[in-house]
């Protein structure tokens, strides 16, 4: 308790004696004086009496505390002039400040820190005005400290030079301590501040051992000691067990003074000290009242280098401590549960055995120091963990886990906060539970699938839980329905049968009874209810079913026509409950997959998953599911019997009116047929194609046979001139001979690139090339020549040299196709006129148009439909496949493009003419 002061003091006997002199006064003149008349005489001078007796009293008083108050300032100004000698020999810069805040002392050390003159700021500088101070965010600090408190402030920047020398506007880094210091009479009367400049890191560990030693500090016993061990000065807490009177030390030597051990430390330290000029730190212990005491003693040189300070601490408590932690730590490594410590930053700084085995981990060295994001599966996990702990100590958890090979697993983990010498700890244990979370789904996916009410009650009926059935009867979600009483939703007429129904269930332990219940909308309905009464962890409580009669008629009609629709659809279907256990299939689903609703009841979708995909597949799968509600594709699955087939399967998450989700439906058909029909159309197009190419063949055996006539008379001819110079010397001249070898060898290169032409046009191609518009034509125009002069078929073209990147083989079939269909039409024509076809190539934005036009009068409009079919032909079954038209459609889809076909009419060199106009549109093949 505080001492209470002078000035208290002298108020509370004034108040006391005036108290007295009024109550008592009378009594005691009474007792001394019986005469009425003089007593009434000495009581008109009572007032007056009283003056003079208080004032007396209060002289005597004042005078006292006067005697007082200058007796302890000059204890106070011989203790402080004491302290500022210490002071001046500090290594650091010290500042004092009164109350008022006003500058009343600095040392040498303060002067050169600063660059100050001695009298620049004493007395002068302001701490509460002060602009430095105030950037520095020290006003909080120092105001703090004369409340009381002892200030350690971290290292900061601060601006130099208060006049305009040298250092003024440079940077420091420095730290800062402020402490109060008390009067006798335990007021504050004065605060020191205390700079280290740490700016230079050889000097910031030497700096801040001495803070330590001096201010973070709180020492139990100051020794004040010469190099040749006396004791000038010695200061020490009265509350403390080593506290012994002055005089005990002062002037004598600690080898004199101390306990043996203690002494001998203290005499190999000093000399430690002195011959290293660093601080030295050691520890001892004492016997003290039958108790055994712990102590670290701290020693340094002073400023002079003459004299040494010791502070001396009891650490105990520290000891113990640490004796209680290595046990409990013992204890801690002894336990099944995995035991982990996480420090206030969030990072582990202890596990046990029990730990590593259950992540998985080889040794605690890849742990410590690491933050525990990758052991849950929710990397932010710890860090709400800890938010939970700030506001409860203590929590209990359930998680889902993650090992250090990223398997995943359950826990139930109790964690606490704990604060150890202002610091803070996170301490949890856990437990696996994967199994006891597995069948805890299952059975939460009978509770909430089963198709009538179930609830659990207290024996009063207060209510435990509720599955969706019982949800959905009151339009009430469980948490609106637990606590609430069974009896809430009774009509009047039916709260008397209740009591008899309760007393039924608690003698025989179970009842069956019909009753009537309010549900939602104030709607009365009977129920059906079968319950009973259970043990449950030491408890007795009611387990019910109820069943709706007032609808089970319509809804098993309802549920009957669902059925009969759900088990007769063609696609195999399953539903699942929200945690993906399948609580429903249909017979399609078991043709399909050969397992029976019995195989696949309470397991999980994945029972038909095949090998042929990997996690990313089916993690984006429910990623995409749970984003937007809905999945379907193509997916190849495993039947019961290990056989994999193709189906497309649609999933779709089933919400209820909340958004909250209830189920996953699935609906799937098999299309292997359909993949196996696909192949066969692919083979059926192949041979198409390839008796398309025959037909072609025999087109361009035709065309070979057309234009090797000339260069086979050209090579008989140059024969002959041959033979005949043979015959007949000197018919032939050597010119002549020489013309014949030429058209020889021309004839032969022409029909050499010809066969080549003809080769390469039945040649297939898997990959795109390059090449140019016109030369494309060229190729045609080479192929097809022979026929179309024969025919006297003129061609007009009008083609832009555009570059494509297509295949230059498949439309080079196609254009023959095209030039091959006019040409036919064109021969069978007998008309005076021309016979003409135009070509035309051009670009379009990103598009190339190839456009055939001829003259041969247009197609009948009742077939030009059906020209590009499969064996569709105008021509005699001798004549035509019906299939060429048929592949040029195919080959032109097949490369991003489409053809067309329309009737013309036109002129051309004044004459009128109508034909056929082919359209070829390829996208994105420039």
């Amino acid at each position: 308790m505080k001492e209470i002061s002078i000035k208290t003091k002298i108020a509370i006997i004034y108040f006391l004696f005036g108290v007295a002199w009024i109550l008592l006064s009378d009594e005691i003149l009474f007792y001394f004086i019986k005469d009425v008349e003089q007593l009434t005489k000495i009581q008109s001078f009572k007032g007056w009496t009283f003056i003079v007796v208080t004032s007396i009293l209060l002289y005597s008083l004042v005078k006292r505390y006067e005697d007082e108050k200058n007796r302890n300032e000059k204890k106070l100004y011989e203790s402080k002039e004491y302290y500022i000698s210490l002071l001046e020999q500090a290594p650091y810069a010290i500042e004092v400040y009164n109350k008022e805040g006003f500058q009343t002392y600095f040392n040498k050390e303060y002067t050169k820190f600063w660059d100050i003159k001695k009298s620049t700021t004493k007395n002068k500088l302001n701490i509460n005005n002060n602009k430095i101070f105030k950037q520095a965010g020290l006003l909080d600090f120092i105001n703090r400290s004369f409340n009381g408190e002892i200030i350690d402030i971290p290292v900061y920047s601060h601006s130099l030079g208060y006049t305009n020398t040298n250092l003024k506007n440079q940077e420091k880094l420095v730290k800062t301590q402020i402490y109060p210091i008390k009067n006798s009479m335990g007021e504050i009367q004065d605060i020191v501040i205390s700079y280290i400049d740490v700016s230079a890191e050889k000097n910031v560990k030497k700096f801040e051992n001495i803070l330590s030693l001096v201010f973070e500090t709180l020492p139990d016993i100051l020794f004040i000691i010469k190099k040749d061990g006396t004791i000038v000065d010695y200061r020490s807490k009265s509350n403390n067990d080593l506290y012994l009177q002055p005089d005990f030390f002062i002037n004598k030597k600690v080898q004199d003074v101390l306990p043996y051990n203690a002494a001998k430390l203290f005499e190999e330290y000093l000399a430690k000290t002195i011959e290293k000029k660093d601080i030295q730190i050691f520890d001892y212990e004492l016997e003290i009242g039958n108790e055994r005491k712990y102590y670290e003693s701290r020693m340094s040189l002073l400023g002079d280098d003459e004299h040494l300070m010791a502070l001396i601490r009891d650490i105990t408590e520290d000891v113990k401590s640490k004796e209680q932690l290595k046990f409990q730590s013992l204890l801690l490594e002894q336990s099944i549960a995995a035991t982990s410590v996480l420090d206030s930053d969030g990072k582990f700084c202890y596990v046990n055995e029990s730990y590593l085995k259950l992540w998985g981990y080889e040794n605690e060295n890849q742990i410590l120091g690491e933050s525990p994001a990758n052991h849950f599966y929710d990397s932010s996990m710890h860090k709400k963990i800890i938010n939970k702990l700030e506001k409860d100590k203590n929590n209990i958890f359930t998680l889902v886990a993650k090992k250090k090979d990223e398997s995943l697993f359950n826990i139930l983990m109790g964690a606490k906060l704990i604060n150890i010498k202002n610091k803070k700890f996170y301490i949890s244990s856990s437990i696996d539970i994967s199994e006891r979370v597995e069948i805890s789904k299952q059975y939460e996916t009978i509770f909430n699938n089963v198709r009538e009410g179930v609830f659990i009650s207290e024996i009063d009926g207060t209510i435990i839980n509720v599955n969706p059935y019982i949800e959905r009867l009151f339009d009430k979600t469980r948490l609106e329905l637990i606590n609430s009483n069974i009896k809430s939703f009774l009509t009047t007429k039916d709260l008397k049968k209740l009591k008899r129904i309760f007393h039924t269930l608690k003698s025989k332990k179970e009842a069956q009874f019909e009753i009537e219940l309010i549900g939602k909308e104030n709607n009365i309905f009977t129920v059906s209810i079968n319950s009973q009464i259970i043990n449950f962890e030491n408890k007795q409580i009611i387990y019910g079913t109820l069943r709706d009669l007032s609808q089970e008629n319509e809804n098993m009609l309802l549920l009957e026509r669902s059925r009969r629709i759900f088990q007769n659809l063609k696609e195999g279907v399953i539903i699942t409950d929200a945690n993906g256990y399948i609580t429903e299939s249909n017979k399609a689903f078991s043709d399909i997959t050969g397992y029976s609703y019995h195989d696949v009841l309470s397991k999980k979708i994945s029972i038909i998953k095949s090998d042929k995909y990997d996690e990313d597949f089916y993690n984006k799968l429910f990623l995409d599911l749970k984003q937007t509600g809905k999945w379907s594709g193509k997916i190849i699955n495993k039947r019961k019997n290990k056989e994999e087939f193709t189906s497309f399967l649609t999933l779709s998450a089933i919400k209820d009116n909340k958004g909250k989700l209830q189920n996953y439906i699935g609906i799937f058909t098999d299309i292997s047929d359909i993949l196996n029909y696909e192949k066969e159309l692919r083979k059926k197009d192949l041979m198409l194609s390839q008796q398309s190419k025959m037909a072609m063949m025999g087109e361009m055996i035709g065309n070979i046979a057309h234009q090797w006539k000339q260069p086979l008379s050209a090579i008989s001819m140059s024969n002959g001139i041959f033979m005949l110079s043979q015959e007949v010397e000197g018919v032939v001249t050597k010119d002549e001979l020489d013309n014949s070898i030429k058209n020889i060898s021309n004839s032969v290169e022409y029909m050499s690139h010809t066969i080549d032409d003809f080769r390469n046009f039945f040649k297939p191609e898997k990959n795109k090339k390059y090449f140019k518009t016109k030369k494309i034509f060229e190729k045609t125009y080479t192929l097809m020549e022979a026929q179309l002069k024969n025919n006297s078929i003129e061609i007009i073209k009008n083609i832009e040299d555009i570059e494509l990147n297509t295949f230059e083989n498949e439309l080079l079939q196609v254009l023959v196709n095209i030039l091959k269909n006019a040409r036919d039409a064109l021969e069978s024509q007998d008309t005076k006129n021309k016979k003409l076809i135009f070509v035309d190539i051009y670009k379009k934005e990103k598009n190339v148009f190839i456009q055939i036009k001829d003259s041969a009068g247009g197609i009948a409009e009742d077939i030009k439909d059906k020209i590009f079919d499969a064996y569709f032909t105008t021509k005699d079954e001798s004549f035509g496949t019906g299939i060429g038209l048929y592949m040029t459609k195919q080959i032109i889809e097949g490369m991003n493009g489409e053809i067309s076909v329309s009737n013309e009419e036109y002129t051309y060199e004044d004459i009128s003419y109508k034909g056929a106009l082919f359209t070829v549109r390829l996208e994105d093949c420039i």
